[in-house]
């Protein structure tokens, strides 16, 4: 059903496109265009034989639909006239589109119209689309022995040239019986202005200019000098000559009480005597609706005339538009757990295939390998069947019988992080793996490389895909070859959500992590899942590996067991940690030993740290300690601590509380949700004092120690295993019923 709702709005969508495709090489092809109009019509003027002369003056046409080829041009038509001058803004900026537009008003012209160049013709240095279609920006005509002058006064032209230009015209013609000058911007202030605008931005800017014409105008006698630029109509005599202000032919009209839409009509017989009229247009009490309906056609009719490349991105737009509504009207997102669903469907899909995709894996130590072999091996133990696709590692190991593993053969290792093998995704034994072990579930662990692979062979075989959000990839920018803060502050959140879109389910550990998820624009279903404890290594511990790992870093003198466990790299704060130590060892009366177990590219620099801060002896590193091992050194120690802000759920705070160890740990998203103050350890800001303090609280006072240890162990049995398991298992019976529900 979906499909075919999704083909019908492709069809929708395709037809209307088409549409707009045929619409614009209409316009383009066999819509008429112009060139050199002025010109053109300068010599029409000139070619008719009359007594008087009559024209009219228009400003600020600006595209106008509803004010000037509604109402003004039938007027106009209904005139006398030999021509209309238009003074400059006629189009609302300078791209061919919008000059296209005004031809289309144009045409509907009977008499002759000339433009002066204005302030819109321009627009960002603009005049190429003027230049074309209405030719040079300084022109003149004789009609009846009266000069009209046009004039640049948009600072196009350098005033130098105008100036000469002007003085030289008006000088051969001084004799003539009438002189008219046509501008776009104005060279005084009109006065009473109620509407708020600064009109120092309207007027001729260049004071020394605008005083140069004046008296210019003055010294020749011109007969009327007609500009615009101002939504607004003003009249004034100036040193003997008469100024006028128009602008009332578009656009919007400043203080309409007083102004009103217009245009100005001019009257000269064959003594040169000449009478000039303004013609107001009854316009302001037309419906603001109508008038808002008429502009929003223009936008839409204006967007048929932009250029091919815009064009085509515009189509290609609407079209994700299209594609990005279909997808949020039909892509029903439950967020909340179906509660009519019953789960004992799951019976139906055992054992359930289920493949896991992993950019690494044990040998490697670290808490991915670690959390999806524990969900494998409780997944194994409801009876699903989990393959792990997982790359092949230099030198010899063993994986673990109970599960299978696919080692995929490498096109490279990352020497950066730890030497880890890149797998060759593109290898077809991987898809044929995937065919013969007939996989229901994707399960993968990272949103790039082998979780990518993993997304594909999910939509090729038309399988639920869910991803567990184990790592905070912001934190891990210092590893990436390119610019570190765009991977950082952009690209590390691009990819997770881009991903995170394509799947139908994210398990993310914690609930900070799912808000992360949910702030960086998700939707899709996430479910809040931690990593389950193997309580199976604890419950195998012998007293006498305790009792060795006692007599080994334990004594009368140094009563006191700290442990923490990470990877020795840049991201897990290990700086910070040894800083802390160093101030414990001032405030703490009785001598302590810190265990570190981790290994990893920062080590050396790290033990260079511990000998810097005089704390040799005091801390003890282990190296690498293998996972099935780790519980022991837990419960021989009497206090878990932790600096790492990067972690997505502190898989080993909840290991530590098995081994029932309180814990002080800094406070950052993955720590938030397992630590509970005062309950089974501290979280602190990340403040050594604060930090150091706490650690020496619990240390000092036994009875409150053997409480948050007890409490501890209590918190941790909520993740064992087998439930954590349980809970994954029913997610992905329901993502399969979902699936062939759908289908």
């Amino acid at each position: 059903m979906k499909n075919y709702k999704f083909k019908v709005l492709l069809f929708i969508d395709i037809f209307f496109l088409s549409i707009f495709i045929f619409y614009k090489f209409y316009l383009y092809f066999l819509e008429d265009t112009y060139v050199a109009i002025n010109i053109k019509n300068v010599a029409k003027i000139e070619k008719v034989k009359a007594h008087n002369v009559n024209f009219a003056v228009i400003g600020n046409i600006k595209n106008s639909i509803s004010i000037f080829e509604k109402k003004i041009i039938p007027l106009l038509n209904k005139e006398n006239l030999d021509f209309i001058v238009s003074l400059g803004n006629a189009v609302v900026s300078s791209g061919e589109d919008k000059f296209r537009l005004l031809y289309k008003s144009i045409k509907l012209l009977n008499p002759p119209l000339l433009n002066v160049i204005g302030v819109n013709e321009c627009t960002m240095g603009n005049i190429s689309n003027y230049y074309r279609h209405f030719g040079p920006l300084l022109f003149s005509f004789v009609k009846n022995d009266n000069l009209f002058l046009f004039l640049d006064t948009t600072g196009t032209t350098t005033p130098l040239y105008v100036k000469k230009w002007i003085y030289d015209e008006l000088k051969d013609n001084n004799f003539r019986k009438n002189k008219f000058i046509f501008m776009n911007k104005p060279l005084y202030k009109p006065e009473n202005i109620s509407f708020p605008i600064d009109v120092e931005d309207y007027i001729l800017e260049d004071e020394n200019f605008r005083s140069y014409l004046i008296d210019l105008f003055s010294q020749f006698k011109v007969s009327a000098v007609f500009a615009s630029n101002l939504g607004l109509y003003d009249e004034r005599t100036i040193k003997g000559v008469k100024y006028y202000i128009s602008g009332g032919a578009g656009g919007f009209i400043l203080d309409e009480d007083d102004n009103y839409y217009h245009y100005i009509k001019v009257s000269i017989n064959e003594d040169g005597q000449f009478n000039i009229n303004k013609i107001n247009i009854a316009y302001k009490y037309t419906s603001y609706f109508i008038r808002q309906i008429e502009n929003l056609w223009f936008q839409i009719h204006s967007l048929f005339y932009v250029g091919f490349i815009n064009f085509f991105i515009i189509i290609s737009i609407l079209f994700i538009i299209g594609i990005y509504f279909y997808y949020k009207i039909n892509d029903d997102v439950e967020y909340y757990q179906d509660y009519s669903f019953n789960y004992d469907q799951l019976d139906i899909y055992r054992p359930l295939n289920i493949a896991m995709f992993t950019n690494n894996y044990f040998p490697f130590i670290g808490g991915v390998p670690v959390a999806i072999y524990r969900l494998a091996k409780g997944l194994k133990k409801l009876g699903e069947n989990p393959i792990i696709f997982a790359p092949l590692f230099k030198g010899k190991y063993t994986d673990e019988k109970d599960i299978e593993v696919i080692r995929l053969n490498s096109i490279g290792y990352y020497k950066k992080f730890h030497n880890i093998p890149i797998v060759n995704i593109f290898a077809p034994r991987i898809r044929k793996i995937f065919e013969n072990k007939n996989i229901q579930i994707v399960h993968v662990h990272h949103p790039f490389w082998m979780g990518k692979k993993g997304l594909r062979l999910a939509k090729i075989y038309n399988c639920p895909l869910v991803l567990t959000y184990h790592t905070r990839l912001e934190k891990y920018a210092h590893y990436v070859p390119i610019n570190s803060r765009i991977f950082k502050n952009i690209l590390s959140h691009f990819i997770i959500k881009k991903f995170g879109e394509q799947c139908d389910l994210i398990i993310a550990p914690t609930l900070a992590a799912k808000d992360y998820l949910r702030n960086i624009g998700i939707r899709t279903q996430i479910e809040v899942i931690p990593t389950g404890i193997d309580f199976d290594l604890y419950r195998n511990i012998n007293e006498s590996d305790i009792l060795h790992l006692n007599n080994k870093y334990r004594s009368n003198e140094r009563k006191f067991i700290l442990i923490t466990v990470s990877r020795l790299s840049k991201e897990k704060n290990l700086y910070f940690l040894i800083d802390g130590i160093a101030y414990l060892k001032k405030i703490m009366k009785t001598p302590f030993t810190l265990l570190i177990i981790g290994d990893g590219e920062e080590r050396k620099s790290i033990e260079n740290y511990v000998n810097l801060k005089d704390l040799k002896g005091d801390v003890v590193f282990l190296g690498a300690v293998d996972p099935s091992e780790l519980c022991k050194y837990y419960k021989f120690s009497d206090i878990f601590v932790f600096a790492s802000t990067t972690e997505t759920q502190g898989l080993v705070l909840l290991e530590a509380m098995a081994g029932e160890n309180p814990v002080v740990a800094v406070r950052s998203s993955g720590i938030d949700d397992i630590i509970i103050n005062e309950y089974n350890g501290y979280k602190t800001s990340e403040n050594i004092n604060d930090w150091a303090l706490k650690i020496k609280f619990i240390l000092e006072n036994s009875s409150l120690h053997n409480e948050l240890s007890k409490n501890a162990y209590k918190y941790s049995k909520k993740y064992t295993l087998e439930s954590i398991a349980e809970k994954v298992a029913k997610l992905y019976a329901k993502l399969i019923y979902d699936k062939e529900k759908n289908i």
